[in-house]
């Protein structure tokens, strides 16, 4: 309705909140009195007022319900969010502005994506081979049966050559690939939510 202000639209509303000291230490409450600013000591909270101060605990008891019932919305993981979950036990919603634009950037380079996605599998393809083979090698030397038995030393490392060229080749391709996927989020770090191609962030592991 028209005739309503952001205030109208809260139960209480609480300034100068002091987080993350807000979940974990109670602190003197004062009720705002005047537009102006004025406060007054207070010792609880009462619905449609404004207040200054207080704790987390005196959200509980006005409005009387368990932890697990309360959600919480914030815009800091760390001086909130984190500490809102592990010492109220709050349920908690972590709004991260840039993920929105993340979303979009991730849409736009798909393609390329997809391309990395299947040079890495090449690659680690090849690795295990290559591995595979230094093995069989180390195996040889030592004088233990080996593939060496069967298809000789010089073949041998003529298909360690061949995967070690294929995969310096490979790398050719996604390195330009890795940063020109990144930059359709950020120039300088790339996306938010993932270090490298496929692992998580340590901004993705602390909102887990």
């Amino acid at each position: 309705p028209f005739n309503l202000t952001w205030r109208d639209l809260f139960d209480v509303i609480l300034v100068d909140a002091r987080k993350p000291t807000f979940f974990t230490q109670s602190m003197p409450l004062y009720e705002v009195v005047s537009e102006d600013g004025l406060l007054r000591p207070a010792m609880r909270l009462k619905h449609g007022r404004i207040y200054s101060g207080g704790s987390a605990g005196m959200i509980e008891k006005l409005f009387n319900v368990p932890a697990e019932s309360i959600t919480y919305i914030g815009d800091h993981i760390f001086t909130d969010v984190n500490v809102a979950k592990a010492c109220m036990r709050w349920k908690t919603v972590l709004i991260v502005r840039e993920l929105e634009d993340e979303v979009t950037a991730m849409e736009t380079g798909k393609a390329e994506y997809e391309r990395l996605l299947l040079l890495m599998k090449r690659k680690d393809r090849y690795q295990n081979v290559l591995n595979h083979l230094r093995t069989e090698l180390n195996r040889n030397n030592m004088g233990r049966a080996s593939m060496v038995d069967k298809y000789g030393e010089k073949k041998i490392h003529e298909t360690v050559s061949r995967l070690l060229v294929s995969i310096v080749d490979i790398d050719s391709h996604i390195n330009p690939l890795l940063y020109t996927h990144g930059e359709h989020f950020n120039s300088n770090w790339g996306y938010i939510s993932r270090s490298g191609l496929v692992d998580k962030s340590h901004l993705m592991r602390q909102i887990e």
